[in-house]
């Protein structure tokens, strides 16, 4: 009956029926444009809301902290404007609460009862969207592939297409001990045109949630600066970075001609008076997906003359979390690893962190020394484009062995 015409055994649309009101079944059509009542001022407040929390956490709200908000905020708003699906009749039908006690025709929701309706449709809601995003995995991982960055918008066009319209179905007639809620149609009803001026308010209602969508969407983009802030990353211009988790440092590519499909960079830290110089050579291989999505690569760190590494050393300790820095390193031309690529085009916030969406100009790498080993792994990230790149801890139990044998290189 999902998407069939509103037709019922009571005798609807057949010669000779009365013209008292009938209890019938919604089509499809007929719950959507029910559901949008709710659904648009429901998402007109989300992103105020969301624009607050981005007002008070000026680098940005956090994923979970969305979720955690979000999931009580969808049940308030339930609340606050289901009241909206019945405010008014729609061309062709009406919906209306009756008191299950008399079967008269209620004028209004008690507090309560409006407690149990958005009850009854939040904790199924909740439900349903899970679901939905597992289902919906593979059509994003498919678009992902195509370059194209949609989840956001699937999660939403299958609430408000899919999610909202079956539940308003499940809704109607549904008993709620002392009420329930059903959809009439009468003769005097089919006539109901729209009053004067209503459909403008509508086309008025509808632009500004575009509005709202549009400049949420600009406000929440990360946004190119001209002292090198790039895909919501500041680059402190002294090269280190404000995380001490990570040591930020200057890439620029370079080339070798005997090298050939292999990146070359010239890599260099400066801090308190001190530069260090190596270069990074790094080759990317295959791509495989099981079980997880990544490609393999390898590459080396190689030794340059007059390096002064003493700060650099200080600063990678902290971030690797070592527990003694290395008294004395012998200098080696190169170290060799492993290392496999878990994300290209990332994007990253000040807050830290790598995303698929909106895309940027990050690659995320995990290096295992020594090749063809496993006893110490380090984040590597670059960012060829805004010039940096970063060594960033993956556990403290590997730090005293990394520092120790990249000492020698670096």
């Amino acid at each position: 009956m999902l998407f069939n015409a509103t037709t019922c055994p009571c005798g609807y649309n057949q010669s000779g029926s009365s013209d008292e009101a009938l209890s019938i079944e919604l089509s499809y059509w007929e719950s959507l444009r029910a559901y949008w009542r709710i659904y648009w001022p429901t998402q007109a407040l989300g992103l105020a809301l969301l624009f607050a929390l981005g007002m008070f956490l000026p680098v940005g709200p956090h994923e979970i902290l969305q979720i955690v908000v979000m999931i009580p905020f969808a049940g308030v708003s339930l609340y606050l404007f289901f009241p909206r699906v019945l405010s008014r009749r729609y061309r062709g039908f009406s919906l209306v609460v009756v008191d299950s006690t008399n079967g008269a025709e209620a004028q209004r929701l008690t507090a309560r009862w409006r407690l149990n309706v958005s009850y009854f449709l939040w904790w199924r809601q909740f439900l349903a969207g899970a679901f939905a995003s597992v289902l919906a995995g593979p059509l994003n991982m498919l678009l992902g592939i195509m370059g194209l960055q949609l989840e956001r918008w699937v999660a939403d066009l299958g609430g408000v297409l899919v999610i909202g319209p079956i539940l308003l179905k499940m809704l109607i007639g549904n008993e709620f001990g002392e009420f329930r809620i059903e959809a009439r149609r009468g003769s005097e009803q089919t006539a109901d045109t729209a009053a004067p001026g209503q459909l403008t308010r509508r086309l008025l209602g509808s632009a500004i949630v575009l509005l709202v969508l549009v400049g949420a969407y600009l406000y929440m983009k990360p946004k190119s600066t001209k002292d090198g802030s790039l895909d919501g990353v500041e680059a402190p211009l002294n090269g280190q970075g404000s995380d001490t988790s990570a040591l930020l440092f200057d890439i620029a590519a370079a080339a070798d001609p005997t090298l050939p499909g292999i990146e070359l960079y010239d890599c260099t830290y400066n801090a308190r008076g001190k530069t260090a110089k190596f270069r990074l050579q790094f080759r990317q291989g295959p791509h495989v997906t099981s079980p997880i999505a990544m490609s393999l690569a390898e590459g080396k760190f190689l030794a340059v003359p007059g390096s002064e590494n003493s700060i650099l050393l200080e600063d990678l300790s902290k971030a690797l979390e070592a527990k003694r820095l290395p008294s004395q390193s012998a200098r080696i031309s190169e170290l060799a690893f492993d290392a496999v690529v878990l994300g290209e085009d990332q994007s990253r916030r000040s807050s830290g962190g790598f995303y698929n969406n909106p895309r940027g100009g990050w690659r995320t790498i995990k290096i295992f020394l020594p090749k063809g080993g496993d006893e110490g792994e380090v984040f590597l990230n670059m960012n060829p484009a805004l010039g940096k790149a970063e060594l960033s801890i993956k556990d403290p139990d590997y730090g005293d062995y990394l520092l120790e044998h990249l000492a020698g290189v670096l």
